[in-house]
């Protein structure tokens, strides 16, 4: 009992050294200022598709709470209608620098999580961040396209198998699966590239694991707040969903840095693995 209460003071004093709450508020902070442009360097290059703009907001009403539909919709006509070439160029420059600051404030995270210190090259750093950010752009344009196109694609199948909406819900339980092992691949490579050291990919999968679940539970609780809560609305009116949502991205850098932790107490022999020069 004693050993046991020993070790989760460990964890807690750990957790406290690591300022995991400090690392969290810094990377959703710079996380929200890179929202706006990512958004506008996002929707300018969903314009250069062939889909339809009714059908590509039916698919994003699929993945956000109801109460923010009309504010989202408003705001995705005005930058639709709106963007042009001069945005585009002025949202990459700025997406970059700001998506930059998000990643190298995550990267501190991992780094201070592992016990380790930067060193590599600050440019290189900058270089890495615009990569990710351009996947990560390509991610959710591809999983739009899975969003608006899926419907499609089984009302297809159906002509050709009629027998097909047997099996609709194995389809569906399939789809949850490939969805969560994505998000654990996501999860994993970051743990594995983000931080100044060689990690091993196996070792990152207990908190990635472990962050995809934490992620995927608080959703649905935020989501179940958002569309039944309404006296934060009558107090702060529109503000209150702003309000939500960054307290909302906060624990969701928290649940992530602790994956990260997890990590970090199942395999402590990461710690004699050589750092990263570039």
């Amino acid at each position: 009992m004693l050993k046991a209460i020993a070790w989760i003071q460990n964890i807690l004093n750990k957790f406290r050294k690591d300022r995991l709450a400090a690392y969290s508020g810094q990377s959703a902070y710079f996380l929200i200022l890179s929202t706006l442009p990512f958004v506008l360097f996002l929707l300018t290059m969903v314009q250069h598709l062939p889909i339809d703009i009714n059908s590509l907001m039916d698919g994003i009403f699929l993945i956000i709470p109801q109460k923010y539909a009309p504010t989202v919709e408003a705001i995705f006509n005005d930058i639709h209608v709106d963007a042009g070439g001069t945005l585009m160029s002025v949202s990459v420059i700025i997406t970059v620098w700001t998506a930059a600051k998000g990643i190298m404030a995550i990267t501190d995270g991992l780094n201070a999580i592992q016990e380790i210190d930067e060193t590599r090259n600050y440019f290189f750093l900058r270089f890495k961040a615009a990569c990710y950010t351009l996947l990560f752009a390509i991610v959710i344009i591809f999983t739009v396209f899975i969003l608006v196109f899926g419907n499609r694609i089984y009302f297809w199948i159906r002509t050709i198998f009629p027998s097909f909406p047997e099996y609709s819900q194995l389809l569906s339980m399939l789809k949850s699966f490939i969805a969560i092992a994505f998000y654990i691949l996501i999860f994993t490579l970051l743990y594995k590239f983000l931080p100044a050291k060689r990690m091993k990919t196996l070792h990152q999968v207990p908190g990635a694991i472990f962050t995809t679940a934490g992620w995927m539970i608080s959703s649905y609780i935020f989501s179940l707040y958002v569309d039944r809560s309404t006296s934060s609305s009558y107090m702060y009116g529109s503000l209150s969903y702003l309000i939500l949502f960054f307290i909302y991205l906060y624990f969701l850098m928290y649940i992530f840095f602790l994956g990260a932790e997890l990590n970090f107490l199942l395999f402590p022999e990461t710690k004699e693995d050589y750092h990263l020069k570039y």
